[in-house]
């Protein structure tokens, strides 16, 4: 009798409580494998997006450095250096009154 009770429930577990786990973790992979996919294709959207918005507001600037540079007046009031310059960024700051601040 005991052997019986053994025997069916390994069976069970063989033919019924295995597969239907297998088949559980097979469906939860392709859902996770699905959601990745999802997130993939978002993330290139929002990069794809980012990218034409940062192109036009490169443009726009562009556009408004040319248009000031005909009118003959500054765009901004912005310094723009010129490639190679070595003035000392740090002379303007007066460290004397300032202990914690080291140049």
């Amino acid at each position: 009798m005991l052997s019986q009770v053994t025997n069916r429930r390994v069976n069970a577990l063989e033919n019924v409580t295995i597969p239907r786990i297998e088949a559980i973790l097979a469906y939860i992979n392709r859902e996770l494998d699905e959601l990745e996919r999802e997130d993939f294709t978002r993330l290139k959207k929002v990069q794809g997006s980012k990218k034409v918005a940062q192109a036009l507001a490169e443009a726009e600037e562009e556009a408004k450095h040319k248009a000031a540079a005909a009118a003959g007046t500054p765009s901004s009031g912005r310094v723009i250096r010129k490639p190679g310059s070595t003035k000392d960024v740090t002379a303007q700051y007066d460290t004397a009154g300032d202990s914690d601040i080291v140049f």
